[in-house]
């Protein structure tokens, strides 16, 4: 028997291996993963959009980067870029913004914000709503993602907390620089209608060598379109004691609550006693998208980490 192979058998060896090689090479040249999903992610974006009640959702994604052009969101890895527009709704994204991101995520407002919320003269959806405006100014770019993208609306009241302020004068100083008042003058943004109750207190002033004795003065009023209240601290006393010397603490109340207080000092200016930072309705008179929902009178934003 003859064992001998053939003269070109080495030529189907050869064949074979670069056969193999090719095969190789094809196979390696395919993707080992996909892409990620961005029509997934703007569909849990839109599940929460519109709401009038505080939503949220969240979806797990394999992307490096985000990027949220709105309306459009845009994800990517090494596999692959994908892009997706919402049909309805809006949002801001808020990465980099650790507390708009915890708050994405589900922790309420007023923890985050709690030094706002606990204050009587500061509105803490104001705030947050501040921080969302300036949230949406910084988008459009590319942005390492953190493997979670969560969705929440958030429902903002207006109207928390009221600015008022106060200044006390004297029929025969009206610079307001004596060392007493018998008179204040107040200016207030609080609705037309609603119940304004003033309560000062403080030292009587009488003539010298009368012992000093604390002594209070309530006013209510109903608030009206002006919002300019003149109050005259004791209107029935026609003693000489009927001022306070200054200080002069004021406590402002509105239908029955408490809403902030102060102290009048003797200089003459007019003093902030409630809201020293922007409320609600300061920060969407600056921006055309946030408005008063029609049924709620609440705004309502929907904010989004990645």
């Amino acid at each position: 028997m003859d064992w001998e192979a053939p003269a070109d058998a080495w030529f189907v060896w050869v064949a074979v291996a670069l056969v193999s090689v090719a095969v190789a090479g094809l196979a390696l040249s395919f993707p080992t993963g996909l892409p990620p999903d961005a029509n997934q992610a703007a569909n849990t974006i839109e599940r929460t959009t519109g709401s009038i009640h505080d939503a949220s959702a969240s979806y797990d994604h394999d992307a490096d980067e985000v990027k949220f052009d709105r309306p459009t969101v845009s994800l990517r890895n090494e596999h692959g870029t994908t892009h997706s527009s919402l049909a309805y709704g809006s949002f801001v994204p808020v990465l980099g913004d650790e507390r708009l991101e915890t708050i994405a995520h589900g922790t309420p407002i007023e923890s985050e914000y709690s030094d706002a919320h606990q204050s009587d003269q500061r509105d803490a959806g104001g705030e947050f709503l501040e921080d969302v405006v300036a949230a949406a100014e910084d988008n459009g770019e590319w942005q390492t993602a953190n493997g979670e993208l969560a969705v929440r609306t958030v429902r903002v009241e207006a109207g928390s907390v009221h600015a008022v302020s106060a200044r006390g004068t004297a029929p025969d100083d009206p610079s307001g620089r004596s060392s007493y008042a018998t008179d204040v003058s107040i200016t207030h943004t609080v609705d037309p209608g609603r119940e304004l109750e003033f309560v000062f207190s403080g030292t009587r002033h009488a003539n010298h060598g009368t012992d000093p004795q604390t002594r209070e003065a309530t006013t209510t009023v109903r608030a009206d379109e002006t919002g300019e209240v003149d109050i005259e601290l004791f209107p029935d006393d026609e003693s000489d004691t009927n001022a306070l010397r200054y200080p002069i603490e004021l406590e402002v109340s509105v239908d029955g609550s408490r809403a902030c207080s102060g102290t009048l000092e003797r200089d003459g200016r007019s003093r902030d006693l409630c809201s020293t930072g922007p409320t609600a309705d300061d920060v969407a008179s600056d921006v055309d998208w946030l408005t008063r929902h029609p049924e709620t009178g609440a705004y309502h934003v929907t904010i989004v980490s990645a």
